[in-house]
């Protein structure tokens, strides 16, 4: 799934949250099939690949998910120092030179 990058993190990450519960349910329920409907040999082994084809999807998926929070996290960090700065600067200024 390609993103837009001028499409906030947080759109991104709620997209990419939800895309990964659905490929988790879809995990659960080829599982249930696979598990309880006894299908025959071909079908097992047809369901078992398409378990570990959206596995390793979910995994790319995750990984992408932990980059953007990453991402997000850095961006908060830096607006609150930004802020904390120009606190601390008006303090200073404040205590120079009086209101």
């Amino acid at each position: 799934m390609q993103f837009n990058d001028s499409c906030p993190i947080s759109k991104q990450t709620e997209s990419i949250a939800e895309t990964i519960q659905d490929l988790n349910t879809r995990i659960r329920s080829l599982e249930i099939k696979l598990t309880y409907l006894n299908p025959d040999s071909s079908e097992k082994k047809t369901l078992a690949t398409e378990i570990g084809e959206i596995k390793k999807l979910v995994s790319a998926h995750e990984n992408n998910l932990k980059q953007l929070r990453k991402n997000n996290r850095t961006s908060f960090i830096f607006c609150a120092l930004l802020i904390f700065l120009i606190f601390l600067i008006y303090c200073t200024y404040v205590l120079i030179y009086g209101y």
